[in-house]
């Protein structure tokens, strides 16, 4: 992707702002899990995204992983 297919995403973008607080508040839980996950993948955790959402948004532990 080049630089102008960057700004043109980001012409988009700010086309739609100010964003709904919703849609803020849901961006920002869907890269916490997303952001958590890849972190602790590259530290070597072997959680599924999946397991890593339940992890951080029900307090679960999951079977036979730390």
């Amino acid at each position: 992707m080049d630089f102008s297919a960057i700004d043109a995403l980001k012409a988009r973008l700010d086309a739609k702002r100010p964003l709904p607080p919703e849609l803020v508040r849901n961006l920002g839980a869907v890269f916490r899990v997303d952001w958590t996950y890849h972190s602790n993948a590259i530290e070597g955790n072997t959680l599924s995204l999946l397991e890593t959402k339940l992890v951080l948004e029900e307090g679960l532990t999951i079977g036979g992983k730390n």
